[in-house]
């Protein structure tokens, strides 16, 4: 077995995290395109979608659905996302980019479309839309068939999200500072347990406090635990 470093033991306890129905998770693959990245989802009923940026720095949207839907028309003006409350967006495919708009695309079972450019660090458009809507709804249309709605709730979805997406949202724990922070205190830990000589004890009450962190995204209550 391999020695842990205290860098590679914090990022093993850090890469915990608790369920719920949106779900962060890190090293996701892109379907289409094959890069990973860090992405936020949630799945209803076979329905899923996925919020991410790809390595560009633009946020995307990936819709996937199951086989029971069946075909669904593959280019031209496919599906309308709805953020509830707000403007709808029609989701379009083309087989060639334009120079100034970015179409969305699909194959088999997945579409994804941009929601944002990702400057900055306040979301406009469609993504901010979604980000302050109860729930966001996806209507496929089909090739043979009418069309079919999916529902995703956006409620629990902003931790996720923000983790995602490196975004800061007031009253949230998270965002690269806040990250920044997190990942000192738990190197700090494991580093203390390493000197002047390696104490095992030490290190099993940082990794018995690290859902301070993980889960609880509680630093202060983190640093306190392990100074116990």
């Amino acid at each position: 077995m391999r020695c842990l470093t205290a860098a590679s033991a914090a990022l093993l306890i850090w890469a915990q995290a608790a369920a719920a129905d949106w779900v962060f998770q890190e090293d996701w693959t892109d379907p289409l395109d094959g890069f990973q990245t860090d992405v936020a989802r949630m799945e209803a009923d076979g329905f899923a979608l996925h919020l991410y940026r790809n390595p560009a720095g633009r946020v995307m949207a990936l819709f996937t659905w199951p086989d029971t839907v069946g075909a669904v028309l593959s280019s031209g003006e496919v599906a309308v996302l709805t953020p509830e409350g707000f403007r709808p967006k029609t989701i379009e495919v083309r087989a060639e980019q334009g120079r100034i708009v970015e179409y969305a695309r699909l194959e088999g079972q997945a579409l994804r479309d941009r929601l944002w450019h990702g400057e900055g660090t306040v979301p406009v458009g469609t993504l901010a839309d979604i980000l302050a809507a109860p729930s966001v709804s996806l209507k496929l249309l089909r090739d043979s068939a009418g069309p079919v709605t999916a529902t995703w709730s956006m409620a629990g979805a902003e931790l996720p999200v923000a983790r995602a997406l490196g975004l800061t949202f007031e009253g949230v724990p998270a965002g690269a500072a806040w990250e920044d922070r997190a990942g000192a205190a738990m190197l700090a830990a494991m580093s203390a347990c390493q000197f002047p000589k390696l104490d095992m004890e030490c290190v099993a009450q940082v990794t018995a406090c690290a859902p301070q962190i993980s889960e609880d995204r509680d630093i202060d209550g983190f640093e306190a635990c392990v100074a116990d």
